[in-house]
């Protein structure tokens, strides 16, 4: 790549959420009662059954356990986004998500910090970024 270059962005098709939006937490559904966070939503708690789970801002912190790259999909409007990298988080608190792994989650990566968003669509999405 010529020194003089700037590097080309990837196309994404996500949108980059605001900067307030990335310092705060993730709003996860947390048990009343036994204190469970679970996710994805659900109408009663996974682990004791009972309550009515609400949402609850939780650490967004968490570890990259695995990426992959995905080179085809069944859904049109990601196919002019390919290929696309994804990775299954463990969050600090507890559930596995999956998330967009964007371009600062190297090889390397272990620690990540994810945000909720939404894609150009308009459909919520999750992104994992490096931590710093």
């Amino acid at each position: 790549m010529n020194a003089g270059k700037a590097a080309t962005k990837r196309k994404v098709p996500w949108k980059r959420p605001a900067a307030a939006a990335r310092r705060k937490g993730l709003m996860l559904q947390t048990c009343p009662d036994c204190g469970y966070v679970q996710y994805p939503q659900q109408e009663i708690c996974r682990r004791c059954l009972g309550g009515s789970p609400a949402p609850k801002e939780q650490p967004a912190g968490g570890k990259l356990q695995a990426a992959t790259e995905l080179h085809a999909s069944i859904d049109e409007f990601l196919r002019d986004y390919l290929p696309l990298r994804i990775g299954n988080i463990q969050l600090d608190c507890g559930p596995v998500v999956i998330a967009y792994l964007e371009e600062s989650c190297t090889a390397r990566t272990r620690r990540v910090r994810v945000t909720a968003s939404t894609d150009r669509r308009g459909r919520p999405v999750l992104l994992a970024s490096a931590e710093k």
